[in-house]
């Protein structure tokens, strides 16, 4: 089969790899779709090889798929050849990603795709919104106000109607251009951070305190970019876990219209590496998408 892999310092190729095959507790899928997350980029780059995550020479890419069930391993109840199901396959040193043509994922970190969801669709949910999902879970028991930085991206376009309903009188910090996205999800909107929060999401990893009340609550989305705690405020950070039940819950609210996926553009496996090499550059609304 096909794949995207990635040797460092060398850029991102499509290779010809071995099928995988599941082992106990895992599932192999055809992949329908998969979805390019900055993670990725920073993957076939090398960055968690120089941070020493990663031992082998030749690492797989990828963590956000759909795909058929075509083999179901030992162990593995409730899931059956035929299912269409989302997976994020967590992890930096996995010698196949999800950019695959096929791809062997931890049964328990599955979920089915509803029947009114598209499965392209779906795609984008995983990383994402578990990781919005995880991080409004670190903010604790308390509501009030909430500022989600980042608010028209991936992690904060999902944080915003997840922390609305939630209960948080929730403000997202975006561009002028992106106002009717944040409004649409009944958060408020900001194009700058004046005043001050009882909690600050910061999905856009600008690491700064200001926007945050003495005493109030912090959680960044990339641990080593974790600003140092100041004015007794809470400093936490997001370090996604796969799980399946929570998935299938976020699935189920894209289907029900209460998260919208948003879908930049669909490209085939041998525009992935172009695509990582540009991923970079941002400015997109909704993730580019691997079809199969």
């Amino acid at each position: 089969m096909r794949a995207i892999v990635a040797t460092p310092p060398a850029p991102a190729v499509v290779a010809d790899v071995e099928a995988p095959r599941p082992r106990r507790g895992e599932i192999r899928l055809q992949t329908i779709a998969s979805a390019l997350n900055p993670v990725d980029a920073q993957a076939a780059a090398g960055v968690y090889h120089d941070l020493g995550w990663v031992q082998r020479p030749t690492v797989g890419v990828g963590w956000d798929v759909t795909g058929k069930v075509v083999e179901v391993g030992e162990g593995v109840d409730g899931i059956e050849v035929g299912d269409v199901v989302a997976a994020l396959f967590g992890g930096v040193d996995k010698a196949v990603g999800t950019h695959a043509e096929q791809v062997v994922v931890p049964a328990d970190a599955t979920a089915p795709v509803p029947a009114s969801l598209d499965p392209v669709a779906a795609a984008t949910v995983g990383l994402n919104a578990q990781t919005a999902r995880q991080a409004l879970a670190l903010l604790g028991e308390g509501r009030g106000s909430l500022l989600v930085t980042g608010a028209a991206g991936g992690v904060g376009g999902y944080a915003l109607p997840l922390a609305v309903a939630l209960g948080f009188d929730v403000t997202g910090l975006a561009r002028e251009t992106d106002r009717e996205f944040v409004e649409s999800t009944g958060a408020a909107f900001a194009d700058r951070a004046d005043g001050h929060y009882d909690a600050v999401l910061d999905a856009a990893v600008l690491g700064d305190l200001s926007a945050v009340r003495d005493g109030g609550r912090y959680v960044g989305v990339i641990p080593p970019q974790t600003p140092e705690s100041e004015r007794d405020i809470a400093v936490d950070a997001v370090m996604v876990a796969p799980d399946g039940v929570e998935l299938a819950t976020l699935l189920g609210l894209a289907a029900d219209g209460v998260l919208a996926p948003r879908i930049a553009e669909t490209i085939g496996l041998d525009e992935v590496p172009a695509a990582l090499a540009d991923l970079s550059a941002g400015g997109r609304r909704g993730r580019v998408v691997v079809t199969y």
